[in-house]
């Protein structure tokens, strides 16, 4: 059975005033709308709801899934990137050039922290750059198609790995198409 949350005077007041700098702080609208409900939540009292305030994951997305993501947003990278620079027409009309994300149903996990990424403004803009209304919800499996393109992109010697021909691009997009 599940254990109930309580919390005391203090802690609530201490949560209110967290809240209150959050909402001073953001400059966007559904976030305020969420921190005022979070703050009448606690005012009130309303101890069936404290439980909704604390809700986060328990769950621990491991560091080897994590360094994955990572590779797989940077091997995106280095291909837009490229790409950009020299126009590769063919490249851009192949079915693997966009970043497709991760499946929301059978690969949650990675496509939270792919998205924890994407969506900071500072971290794979090119990937995300003109998609800012894009879930990243690929509605089918992807993580297969990611390994055999990271594979194929571990067989190119380190020091092209950041300067890939057009050949070798298409080559690492192809292996994604390989089932």
């Amino acid at each position: 059975m599940k254990e109930h949350l309580t919390l005391t005077k203090k802690d609530r007041l201490i949560l209110i005033n967290q809240y209150k700098i959050l909402k001073e702080l953001t400059d966007n609208d559904i976030e305020e709308r969420q921190y005022d409900k979070n703050i009448e939540i606690l005012l009130r009292g309303y101890e069936l709801e404290f439980e909704y305030l604390c809700e986060f994951d328990d769950n621990i997305f491991e560091r080897k899934e994590c360094e994955k993501v990572l590779a797989i947003l940077n091997l995106y990278r280095v291909i837009t990137n490229i790409v950009n620079q020299n126009d590769y027409d063919e490249v851009k009309e192949h079915s693997r050039f966009l970043f497709e994300g991760f499946d929301g149903n059978n690969e949650t996990e990675y496509l939270r922290y792919a998205k924890f990424y994407l969506e900071d403004p500072e971290k794979f803009e090119e990937l995300s750059n003109g998609r800012e209304n894009d879930s990243f919800n690929s509605h089918s499996p992807m993580l297969n198609v990611y390994e055999r393109m990271l594979d194929e992109w571990e067989n190119i010697p380190t020091v092209k790995k950041y300067q890939l021909t057009k050949e070798e691009i298409l080559r690492i997009l192809d292996a994604g198409n390989n089932y």
